[in-house]
Parts: structure tokens; C-alpha cells; sequence
């Protein structure tokens, strides 16, 4: 993992390093589990199912599309988000790396070609005595927030 990390050390020091794997054809291998899911919880009925089955494709695309990929990245990252939120909660530190090479963790750890991987966490205790630095510089809220337009 740390070759494929273009040798950063916090791959070797952490307790675990997560693959955050994106997997744009979610909704063919999924469809069938959430509608029956909908019926059974009374969200939609029997004679609703059909219809439904065809929504998600116009909404996301085809499986190879840019579209549909986004769509996989964007739910994978609240995954993500929440994992790291659930960590500090159990007193971990993680850390999200965009620092990696796709290609070589793939091959590394047999992921599908199909699939994607935004980004790796690092989990792990902090050592004793170790004092993590400050956040480093953001931009203010302001300057990226805007109020009913982009301008």
C-alpha cells in the first residue's frame, strides 16, 4: 500500500488504511433489493415497481457514463464522511488521501477495473504524546458560500 501511495509514511503508521471503493454499477447489482425493500415498508406498491425499476437509469445513466460514475464517487463520499465521523466518535484518527496511484492499488489489491476509488482513509489511535499540528490555512466560508446566486 505505501508504494501505491507514493511512499507517504502514514500508510505504514496507521493502524489501517481503508480503500474507499466506488462501485458505479450499484444500481443494476441493488435495484431489485431496494424496490422490494420500498414495497415492503409501504413506500411504493406492488403495481409501482416497474415504473420505479426504470428511474434510476434516467436519473444516473448508463453504467459506463460520467454521469453514473459521479454518482457512485458522490454516495461513496458520504460513506466516507460518515466513517470518519463514526472514528473520532471512537476516539480514531483518520486521515482522507486523494495521494495514491488508482491504477497500482487495482492491480495490488484485485479491485474491478470498473470500479472507482476517490480516496483512501487512514485510521488509527494517535500515539502517546504525539501532538497532531493545527489545521493548516482555509479559505474563509464567505468566499465560497453564495446567497440565492452563484454570483
Amino acid at each position: 500500500m505505501k508504494k501505491c501511495s507514493f511512499d507517504q509514511p502514514k500508510v505504514a503508521e496507521a493502524s489501517a488504511t481503508l480503500i474507499i471503493i466506488a462501485n458505479p454499477n450499484a444500481v443494476e447489482e441493488n435495484i431489485n433489493s431496494v424496490l422490494k425493500s420500498w414495497v415492503e415498508l409501504g413506500y411504493i406498491n406492488e403495481d409501482s415497481v416497474e415504473t420505479m425499476r426504470s428511474m434510476p437509469f434516467k436519473n444516473y445513466g448508463d453504467k459506463d457514463s460520467l454521469s453514473r460514475k459521479l454518482f457512485a464517487v458522490k454516495n461513496t463520499s458520504f460513506f466516507a464522511m460518515s466513517l470518519m465521523i463514526a472514528a473520532k466518535g471512537l476516539g480514531f484518527e483518520t486521515h482522507p488521501m486523494d495521494g495514491f496511484s488508482e491504477e497500482k492499488i487495482k492491480a495490488n489489491f484485485n479491485i474491478p477495473e470498473d470500479r472507482v476509488i476517490p480516496l483512501l482513509i487512514t485510521l488509527g489511535y494517535p500515539k502517546p504524546g504525539l501532538k497532531l499540528l493545527p489545521r493548516a490555512w482555509r479559505r474563509e466560508l464567505k468566499s465560497y458560500v453564495k446567497y440565492n446566486s452563484f454570483s
